[in-house]
């Protein structure tokens, strides 16, 4: 079965681990995230900044390039609260 409108979202910026884990590695992730964005109804949800919060790391500085790959591949978007 094909669903060609389906809107997907991948939650927390599509970092599948718990909170206080590692990021996963920018080159692999950036890659998958640009696969997706080849996609038609594929959005990002803007999440998962709690990764290593507390540890002394800068969390902007280490989700900025995330941010801005998401952003670059036009894979945020504003989706209708249901």
């Amino acid at each position: 079965m094909q669903v060609p409108d389906l809107t997907t979202v991948v939650n927390h910026m599509g970092f599948a681990g718990v909170p206080g884990g590692t990021l996963p590695e920018f080159t692999w992730w950036a890659n998958i995230m640009s696969l997706l964005a080849t996609l038609p109804n594929v959005y990002v949800k803007i999440s998962g900044g709690q990764v290593q919060r507390g540890s002394g790391l800068d969390v902007r500085a280490t989700l900025r390039p995330y941010m801005e790959h998401l952003i670059q591949e036009t894979l945020i978007g504003i989706l209708p609260h249901q």
